[in-house]
């Protein structure tokens, strides 16, 4: 099963700017840095990377979860980080968000639920994030790429998915399958493909077999390493990675809510 995302990894015009923003405001620890790219510790078991590239940009959305307790604490770091916010609070009580933007327009959110624990996972830097909880991936067919991911990397479907929207879910890591016809809110962003690289983790060497086998059943060429699938789907590089000190019981003591089977 899938129980995280492991890793993301973006295109970016400015390693300095990048740094500027993860690691001087916002407090991310770098765990990793060449001299075109760097990545940031988002949480002990995920990554944000950034490879300088001289093209244009088409800006990504992700969202950072963290404890309903913790929420405006993270928005005072925010504030304090003179980030630009594109949203007002939204806080109906068990639910907590706000947008903001990096220094190279990606979409990012702060987001928090009431029956998430803040005791479960362990948390780092200021805004005290639990962990990565969506990334979004604008594609030209919502329900083919949805049967793939049910099919080959056994996610599951939110109740709240639509002809146009939806999330795949592995435990913590939610795959914002998204129309490109439709923005992002809360702006009317354009929902554009993007050259990223996305990697999925999992504690079960078994569970990354079998999605091995599935992806050559399903015609998709993969690449492999120690303890890593690298492959291709929507014209996005993707992976699956083993990542044996991510626990299971850290999900299971998140209480997440049930998913579509189909």
């Amino acid at each position: 099963m899938i129980t995280h995302f492991a890793e993301l990894e973006l295109q970016t015009v400015s390693i300095g700017g990048v740094k500027q923003v993860y690691s001087e405001r916002l407090g991310f620890s770098i765990c990793d840095e060449t001299e075109r790219s760097v990545a940031f510790s988002v949480t002990p078991f995920m990554a944000l990377r950034f490879v300088e590239q001289f093209a244009p940009l088409s800006p990504a959305h992700f969202a950072l979860q963290v404890s309903h307790d913790a929420f405006y604490d993270a928005v005072e770091v925010l504030t304090s980080a003179r980030l630009l916010m594109i949203s007002e609070i939204r806080d109906s009580g068990f639910q907590r968000q706000i947008y903001f933007r990096d220094g190279d327009g990606n979409l990012m959110e702060i987001i928090a639920f009431d029956y998430i624990p803040d005791d479960v996972l362990p948390v780092q830097h200021p805004l005290r994030v639990l962990y990565m909880r969506e990334i979004g991936f604008p594609v030209v067919d919502v329900e083919r790429c949805r049967i793939w991911m049910m099919d080959v990397l056994g996610l599951k479907k939110s109740e709240n998915s639509s002809e146009q929207f939806g999330f795949m879910v592995g435990g913590t890591a939610h795959a914002v399958v998204v129309d490109q016809k439709r923005p992002w809110i809360p702006i009317g962003m354009r929902a554009l493909p993007q050259p990223m690289r996305l990697v999925w983790g999992t504690p079960r060497m078994n569970f990354l077999e079998t999605a091995c086998n599935r992806l050559i059943e399903n015609g998709v060429a993969v690449t492999r390493c120690e303890g890593e699938v690298a492959f291709e789907c929507e014209g996005y590089r993707l992976g699956l990675r083993y990542t044996p000190d991510f626990l299971e019981d850290f999900v299971a003591g998140l209480k997440l809510p049930k998913l579509l089977d189909h």
